[in-house]
């Protein structure tokens, strides 16, 4: 095999690797997302007033809501005053794009992955 060949094939295994490693960041934000929305959903039809509120790094505190709204970081900072309702329709819009993603991945992963069998296969008519 000429030095041509392996650094395409070299070169198509990082990629596919990149994407690889860029989807198992995609289905682990997506299972965030769901496992946030069922306690939101949980939340919703306990109508419990007090929860631990997340003061970071793992530390929580009991608190009493007030209000059933919710500050929604909409990037860059900024947060945004939202019903229980919006919020899940914040959560669906992310998770839909993040599955957007994902069949993109995968698809790119496919193109790769048929790059390099025809690689190999060109090689191998080669010999």
């Amino acid at each position: 095999m000429d030095t041509e060949i392996a650094m395409k094939l070299q070169e198509a295994n990082r990629r596919s690797e990149g994407h690889n490693e860029q989807l198992k960041i995609v289905e682990l934000q997506i299972s965030e997302l769901g496992r946030f929305k069922e306690v939101l959903d949980n939340f919703e039809s306990s109508g419990e007033k007090e929860v631990l509120a997340s003061i970071g790094k793992g530390v929580f505190v009991k608190s009493e809501m007030k209000e059933k709204d919710f500050f929604v970081d909409v990037g860059a900072g900024v947060f945004v005053k939202k019903s229980l309702e919006n919020t899940k329709e914040v959560l669906e819009g992310q998770t839909k794009r993040l599955q957007e993603m994902k069949v993109q991945l995968n698809s790119e992963m496919e193109r790769l992955n048929s790059e390099m069998q025809e690689i190999i296969s060109d090689v191998q008519k080669k010999d």
